[in-house]
């Protein structure tokens, strides 16, 4: 009897990673998975660090690589490969501007051609056309963040002075105004960023 619920065990055992084994070799040899495997040298990237000296530092950019599984499984309902299904897993860089206070943040990441277009300022940041930064925004734990302060002939001021990362601080700038130069940037293939999203805790677009 002993020996018989021994057997009995050792054979459901079996059976399990046998079954479990064959699912596995039946998905890895997916056609679909395989594509799904092959497309990770297009779509993953690697983290870039954020760039931190003495008193400044730019944001690094968050990485991603494809969840495999998660993919497929989103996949093989239609059992095709659709861009628009991949799944990511964010891997952050090893130098972040989470938590430091104690630096001013000079621009967005410069490998990107992102700018940040500001009419107004908000207090969520502190801000600064000098490179100083206040004692009270680091007790209260916000950001200091260099902004280009441009007050008339705004488009002239940003042709000459446009660089990758660029916060500017248009103010009281007009629609019109603004309108163009929303323009020059769109047809000089910038891409028009919030500041959360070029300074804000590490992106990846």
């Amino acid at each position: 009897m002993k020996n018989k619920i021994i057997f009995t065990i050792f054979l459901f055992i079996f059976s399990y990673f046998y079954i479990k084994n064959g699912v596995h070799f039946i998905r890895e040899n997916d056609k679909l998975m395989k594509i799904i495997k092959e497309k990770q040298n297009e779509y993953n990237k690697l983290p870039i660090d954020a760039i931190i000296t003495l008193h400044t530092i730019i944001p690094g950019i968050n990485g991603r690589m494809i969840n495999v599984d998660k993919s497929y499984q989103k996949m093989k309902g239609i059992n095709e490969f659709k861009e628009s299904l991949l799944v990511f897993d964010e891997i952050e860089p090893n130098k972040s501007i989470n938590n430091i206070y104690d630096k001013i943040i000079i621009s967005g990441n410069q490998t990107l051609n992102n700018v940040v277009l500001l009419t107004s300022l908000d207090n969520r940041y502190c801000y600064t056309e000098n490179l100083t930064i206040k004692k009270e925004c680091m007790k209260e734990k916000k950001h200091t963040i260099l902004i280009h302060k441009i007050t008339n002939n705004y488009l002239i001021n940003i042709k000459d002075t446009i660089q990758n990362g660029k916060i500017f601080f248009l103010e009281n700038v007009n629609q019109d105004e603004l309108n163009l130069i929303i323009k020059y940037l769109i047809n000089n293939n910038y891409d028009i960023k919030t500041i959360d999203e070029i300074i804000g805790i590490d992106f990846y677009n």
